[in-house]
């Protein structure tokens, strides 16, 4: 039996179970190796498949390397690249998953990937931005397997939600900076209610940021789960992605846009290169700002409708899974 395993960081360096994974609050681990452990089927039935750091002394036939992240407390570095270096030794495939700009902007992952972009023998990108970064360094077999979108898709409302419709913005620490910008950048004069949902760490950064909080009406932020916010944005009315500056977040997927209109919202966002090609499908943060409400509201529900129709079923958990299962189990 073949062995397939795929580094994770696991809080106590043991393995996940299927169902951990997929409900996992890092993104990196819930949006990529998830929906690839709920699509094992008969085929993978010749493999024996692993996700996290537990690794049996049998060598790998493929090792997928995920997201690593900062924390090296427990020595993760030093474990990851053993075994790394180990499966590219004994003849097995390394595949880099690769999901942040770690290599064309510094930053302290970026040792360990441009070590290990150069011990793979393939890699899968989440954005085609990322994809050029890699291959700018080595020219490596390589290919986009975008996010998967966890939520069904909900029907957009003809009408506001509220009074004062509300934005809704969503998203992990490292994108607060880009969310305090373009809130600064609204002049919306009591126009708009305002809920933010991101992490712990995110809500520390917007408690200590310089944002006109009083131009919003009862704007309120509040810690994020998968499950709060399916119900948060059905009471809510557009979704608001702003761009940031951060050279890191170049190569963002389209994870947020995708999310934003399966869930029924008018999204309004920045110039993100990957969403580029979905310019149909959202309107720009300045039609916040110059167009009025019932517009926004009618214009966006026809986007949302045509979103739902042509793009949103191509990232179901099913859809991306059954990718990285034909990419993975030959």
């Amino acid at each position: 039996m073949k062995r397939l395993h795929w580094l994770l960081p696991h809080p106590s360096l043991g393995n996940f179970s299927s169902n951990e994974l997929e409900h996992h609050n890092l993104a990196s681990v819930r949006l990529r190796a998830g929906p690839f452990s709920s699509c094992l089927d008969n085929r993978s039935k010749t493999y024996k498949v692993s996700f996290g750091e537990a690794i049996e002394r049998e060598s790998l036939d493929i090792l997928v390397i995920g997201k690593i992240g900062a924390d090296n407390s427990q020595g993760r570095l030093e474990r990851w690249s053993t075994v790394i270096a180990q499966t590219s030794r004994s003849g097995g495939k390394v595949i880099l998953d690769f999901t942040d700009d770690h290599l064309g902007t510094k930053t302290q992952m970026t040792d360990f990937y441009e070590w290990a972009v150069n011990r793979a023998d393939a890699f899968v990108a989440s954005s085609e931005h990322l994809l050029n970064i890699v291959l700018s360094i080595r020219d490596l077999p390589g290919r986009i397997i975008e996010d998967a979108v966890e939520f069904s898709v909900q029907a957009p409302r003809r009408h506001l939600a509220n009074p004062a419709p509300t934005l809704f913005w969503f998203g992990h620490s490292t994108n607060i900076n880009s969310l305090v910008n373009g809130l600064n950048a609204i002049s919306c004069d009591k126009k708009f209610r305002l809920h933010v949902m991101t992490n712990d760490v995110g809500l520390q950064l917007l408690r200590a940021s310089s944002i006109a909080w009083d131009k919003f009406i009862n704007p309120i932020a509040t810690t994020w789960s998968v499950a709060s916010l399916e119900k948060v944005a059905s009471e809510c009315d557009f979704a608001f992605i702003p761009k940031g500056s951060e050279p890191r977040k170049k190569g963002v997927s389209t994870n947020r846009l995708i999310t934003s209109l399966t869930l029924g919202l008018p999204t309004f966002a920045g110039d993100f290169d990957s969403y580029k090609r979905f310019d149909d499908y959202f309107s720009p943060v300045e039609d916040l700002i110059s167009k009025e409400i019932e517009r926004l509201t009618s214009e966006g529900y026809q986007k949302v409708i045509q979103a739902q129709k042509n793009i949103c079923q191509d990232y179901t958990f099913d859809k991306i899974g059954r990718i990285w299962m034909d990419y993975l189990i030959e």
